[in-house]
């Protein structure tokens, strides 16, 4: 006799329910007596790129003094989680509320918030989450320079192979790594400007394109972008730049050809380009990428790159 559709659901209903994790709800019983709350996160509500910013988080626990986990997280704008200092196994006892501390130093001028999560221990399950705890803003420190302020460089190496490696961003020790598309990215040690070698660039397809990111950049100390390039052995490349801001956001692109002394990518030439952030649509704002693509719908010429900074 064939078993009933309705015995046949019941069956693989009981069977899901006996996989279930119920072991691990009976590990937890214990700490599901613990009832952890957050009281209050505090901040300075304004703090300078390069200075330290002191978090504190303040839990208390309404049951009993089981352990528990206490994650702080500092989110940018973008709500991209930028630092984060957690303590596990951390008892709270009822009626003595505990202050975890996380110190902090933003290399980035912008706003931030602050989230808090209470959590098992060994990040098992979850009590509660408080985002935006707390929020702040950091600045570029004003003229006169207040104590423990970073000294602000002359400019940002993007890609400089002479004292500094591939991808080294030197004012926040970050990163510019590729995120080209349809493009070959090398390097040739016959010419260059400066140091062992140069960027080769090679475009794959139509509307390919070098695009160097990075996490943000306050521009606010600086004005320029500068660059040398080379057309390689053909040369007559049409270029164009663009800049990305920072919430990701494409600038209007500019013409290569306008800032070129010859006024055209020469074959096997040299030539350095100094292109106003103003006309990238990025003087005093945030810089998260550089791209440089085609403007024909044609396949450039592969073409040479060296000694890129913003200054």
């Amino acid at each position: 006799m064939k078993t009933p559709k309705i015995f046949t659901v019941w069956m693989v209903s009981l069977v899901l329910l006996v996989g279930m994790p119920i072991a691990t709800k009976t590990a937890h019983a214990a700490s599901l007596t613990v009832k952890p709350v957050h009281v209050e996160t505090t901040v300075e509500p304004l703090v300078y790129i390069g200075t330290t910013v002191h978090i504190k988080s303040t839990i208390k626990n309404l049951g009993t003094p089981d352990p528990i986990l206490v994650d702080i997280e500092v989110k940018d704008v973008l709500g991209r989680k930028v630092a984060q200092k957690f303590y596990d196994n951390e008892i709270v006892v009822v009626g003595s509320p505990r202050t975890f501390a996380f110190d902090w130093t933003p290399s980035i001028k912008g706003n931030y918030k602050i989230s808090v999560g209470l959590i098992y221990p060994g990040w098992s399950g979850l009590y509660g989450w408080t985002e935006g705890a707390a929020r702040f803003t950091a600045e570029v420190p004003p003229a006169g320079s207040p104590p423990g302020h970073v000294k602000i460089p002359a400019k940002i190496n993007i890609y400089s192979d002479a004292g500094a490696s591939w991808g080294t961003l030197s004012l926040f020790s970050s990163n510019w790594p590729s995120w080209s598309w349809n493009t070959d990215l090398g390097t040739i040690t016959s010419t260059k400007t400066e140091g062992p070698s140069a960027l080769t660039v090679t475009y794959k397809t139509q509307w390919a394109g070098l695009y160097l990111y990075n996490d943000g950049v306050d521009t606010s100390h600086y004005a320029t972008l500068v660059f040398s390039v080379n057309g390689g052995p053909t040369g007559g490349q049409e270029l164009q730049l663009l800049g990305f801001d920072g919430s990701l956001i494409a600038m209007p692109p500019i013409l290569l050809s306008k800032y070129l002394p010859q006024a055209k990518l020469l074959p096997n030439t040299w030539q350095t380009v100094r292109i106003p952030l103003a006309d990238l649509k990025l003087a005093g704002n945030v810089i998260t990428g550089i791209a440089i693509q085609d403007t024909t719908g044609g396949v450039a010429p592969t073409y040479y790159l060296d000694n890129i900074f913003i200054e």
